[in-house]
C-alpha cells in the first residue's frame, strides 16, 4: 500500500487501544458501520469507540430532524469528522468546526448520500438511493 493510500484511510480506535484502518461507512443511532480489508464490514457500538478519524465528508443529522425533499439543511453540520470522547467534531471546507454529542446524533451520512437524500422525498441514508 502506498503512503498516500495509507493516509487516505479512516482510523477507528477502540477503547481497548486496538486500531482498525479502513473506511467509515455511516452511523445510525448508537452504532457505526466500518469496513476494512482485514475484517470486512463490521457494526460497532459507539460506546466501544475511543476515536474515529475520517478525511471523507459527512453530514451529521441531529435527532428529531426529518429530512424531506428540499429541506433546509443549513443547521446540519457537514464536513470531515473527528470523533473523540463520544463527540463528533465536523470541520467544513469553510467556516468553523462544530461539535455534536453522539447521543444527540440520529445519523452520520456520507455527504453524497446526504445530498441525494434532500433531493428526493424518500431516500435510504445508507445508500443514497431513492425508494
Amino acid at each position: 500500500m502506498t503512503a498516500q493510500a495509507l493516509f487516505a484511510q479512516d482510523v477507528l480506535e477502540f477503547t481497548n487501544g486496538e486500531k482498525l484502518m479502513g473506511k467509515f461507512e455511516s452511523s445510525s443511532g448508537s452504532s457505526l458501520t466500518f469496513k476494512s480489508d482485514s475484517v470486512g464490514e463490521i457494526k460497532v457500538d459507539w460506546s466501544k469507540v475511543k476515536e474515529l478519524h475520517s478525511q471523507q465528508s459527512f453530514a451529521v443529522v441531529p435527532k428529531n430532524v426529518e429530512l424531506k425533499r428540499n429541506a433546509d439543511v443549513s443547521k446540519i453540520p457537514e464536513g470531515k469528522i473527528l470523533s473523540p470522547d463520544q463527540k463528533i467534531t465536523v470541520t467544513p471546507s469553510t467556516g468553523q468546526p462544530q461539535t455534536v454529542a453522539i447521543g444527540d446524533t440520529n445519523e452520520v451520512i456520507e455527504k453524497t448520500n446526504f445530498d441525494n437524500a434532500v433531493k428526493f422525498s424518500r431516500v435510504s441514508f445508507q445508500t443514497g438511493e431513492a425508494r
